[in-house]
């Protein structure tokens, strides 16, 4: 069983061209995930209205090194989720819901630490969080959840779409985001498809690049 995790998974080629032959590999091996789990949009509300994607997966784990699945910069050094970004503090105040990404069963939760933090802080990590095991090995990690919102219990079965909590700032959070995190047999996967990530993409429906 896959268990909580924090420190980085193994180091990958820095070189892009290297990358992409990878990636290309690897687009086999998952290949059989990515046609029976399809993950939909995990928060509630327009894309590019109520919410922003700021931070993709970092695919270049050398230090100060930044790729995205586009081989572009949208992300942070060691990053290893997609944080999915509210306007504002009063938006998280209307209450923002976080969506089940797929059908599950909750394995992992937390849900009693401060939901408004504005500096970050690694030592944190998820702060109030969920993590729903999808089938096929695949795991999410819903995290920065506010605080009592969880919906769910320990062994709750869910299906796609039902709400499970809501967006919030706990733990390493600088602001109102969903921090979705995946792992397939144990291995951290960027569910985005592009130049730097040549599998197929894990989404139903996957939404543009964001450039705002």
């Amino acid at each position: 069983m896959l268990s909580f995790v924090f420190t980085k998974m193994l180091k990958h080629a820095s070189i892009t061209k290297i990358w992409m032959l990878l990636a290309g590999l690897v687009s086999a091996s998952t290949s059989l995930f990515a046609q029976t789990v399809h993950f939909q949009f995990p928060v509630e509300g327009k894309f590019m209205t109520d919410y922003f994607i700021v931070n993709h997966v970092d695919h270049d784990t050398a230090k100060g090194k930044l790729r995205d699945y586009r081989c572009r910069t949208r992300t942070y050094d060691g990053h290893q989720g997609t944080d999915i970004v509210l306007k504002s503090f009063a938006a998280m105040d209307k209450g923002v819901n976080v969506l089940a990404a797929a059908d599950g069963v909750v394995e992992f939760l937390k849900d009693s630490l401060y939901d408004r933090n504005k500096v970050s802080v690694i030592s944190r990590g998820f702060g109030n969080y969920l993590g729903i095991n999808h089938g096929n090995t695949v795991y999410a990690y819903y995290a920065h959840l506010k605080k009592g919102s969880l919906r769910v219990k320990l062994g709750d079965s869910v299906h796609a779409g039902d709400t499970i909590a809501q967006v919030g700032s706990s733990g390493n959070a600088t602001d109102p985001h969903l921090h979705f995190e995946v792992y397939y047999n144990n291995a951290l996967i960027d569910p985005f498809y592009g130049t730097c990530n040549l599998i197929n993409s894990y989404w139903k429906l996957q939404l543009p690049y964001d450039t705002s």
